[in-house]
This record gives C-alpha cells, sequence and structure tokens, in this order.
C-alpha cells in the first residue's frame, strides 16, 4: 500500500512553485516528479505521530501542520533544521534539538546535546 505523506505534498507543491516562479518549465517539473517517486524514501503515516504534533502545537503556539515535522524528529529522535524563522524563535529555547538551517555548517555534524 502506498503512504502519501506531508512530504509527497510538499515536493509536489515545490515544483509547482518552481514553475510559477519560472525556474523550470512544466514538462521538467512533471518529469521531476516522476524521478522522485523512484526514490526510495522511507515515509511515516501521521497517525503514528498525531498526538505528538498536537501537543507540541498546543506548547509552542504552532499550527499542527508544522508540529508534524517537529513530532517525527523527536519520535525519531533527529535533529530537525528548519527555514522558518518564526518556527525557530518560538521553540529554540525548549526544544534544542530543533536548529537553524541558516547556522547549519556543511563540514560539521552538530552532536546531540
Amino acid at each position: 500500500m502506498l503512504t502519501v505523506t506531508l512530504f509527497d505534498y510538499e515536493i509536489a507543491n515545490a515544483f509547482r512553485v518552481a514553475v510559477v516562479m519560472g525556474r523550470m518549465s512544466e514538462d521538467a517539473a512533471n518529469a521531476a516528479l516522476a524521478d522522485f517517486q523512484q526514490y526510495r524514501i522511507e515515509r511515516y503515516d501521521f497517525r503514528e505521530i498525531h498526538g505528538l504534533a498536537f501537543r507540541l502545537a498546543c506548547q509552542h503556539q504552532r499550527s499542527v501542520y508544522d508540529s508534524a515535522y517537529m513530532a517525527l524528529a523527536q519520535s525519531k529522535q533527529l535533529w530537525f533544521f528548519t527555514g522558518d524563522r518564526r518556527l525557530f524563535n518560538a521553540v529554540e529555547k525548549t526544544l534544542p534539538w530543533v536548529k537553524w538551517i541558516g547556522d547549519y555548517q556543511f563540514a560539521v555534524i552538530p552532536e546531540p546535546s
């Protein structure tokens, strides 16, 4: 059974935005989307983390949508890098595993705290 996740929608939307912004043609975006479907990316069902996502959303006054990504990272004990400054500012003091993408150093992988 194929599971469609937020990630799949995000990828499709990113290609759509690229087309709208003139960064790629619709044909190129369709081809890229088809290529994306060939990658073996592990996906997680939102039902596994919906309670945690809801709690994080309530605790930090964020959307459940944004909190779903944080919940997945927390449940898998992974770093979560975001380019959403408002999200980062809202959680940086209480969720040390949430990192600002602008601070990422490609040559250095951060140690968990």
